[in-house]
């Protein structure tokens, strides 16, 4: 085994076992629900650095895991929202965010990586675009103003 991959796949083991360690010490729906959305944040930015990198066959592992803190905080945010609406909505407000900004720019990179490296920044968009939508109801009509980033996702 390269020794350079070696290291990447342990790092990234690290990386993981750092983040779940993150969510053991959190006591609360909310809690949780940020640290998802955080790591929502780095695994786009982590695509973003891949697909520039040229390292594209690592690119579906952080796709796959994207979409679990993606479906993870679209669960906590919704449950949370059934009990105290008050303090799901800035979640659920940060999530959409989240998911807007940086999936602009992998929809951007996709035009010049691979056709398969293509298919998973596709799987991403479509991930996004279903997490902005779960939390809809929940920021109500005035949260849910499209932005241009969002009409991007939607209308393409």
């Amino acid at each position: 085994e390269d020794p350079e991959e070696a290291a990447v796949d342990f790092g990234r083991i690290l990386k993981t076992a750092y983040e779940e360690a993150g969510f053991l010490l959190t006591f609360s729906r909310a809690g949780d629900a940020r640290l998802h959305i955080q790591s929502i944040r780095q695994r786009l930015l982590e695509m973003q650095a891949l697909m520039v990198e040229g390292r594209y066959e690592e690119v579906p592992a952080v796709a796959a895991n994207f979409e679990f803190h993606v479906t993870q905080a679209v669960i906590l945010v919704e449950g949370l929202n059934k009990r105290d609406p008050e303090q799901a909505r800035p979640l659920a407000r940060e999530l959409k965010t989240s998911l807007e900004k940086q999936a602009g720019l992998i929809r951007l990179l996709a035009r010049f990586v691979p056709a398969s490296t293509r298919a998973q920044c596709e799987r991403v968009r479509s991930i996004s675009v279903s997490g902005v939508f779960a939390v809809q109801d929940i920021l109500g009509p005035n949260g849910m103003r499209p932005t241009l980033l969002a009409y991007n996702f939607v209308m393409r």
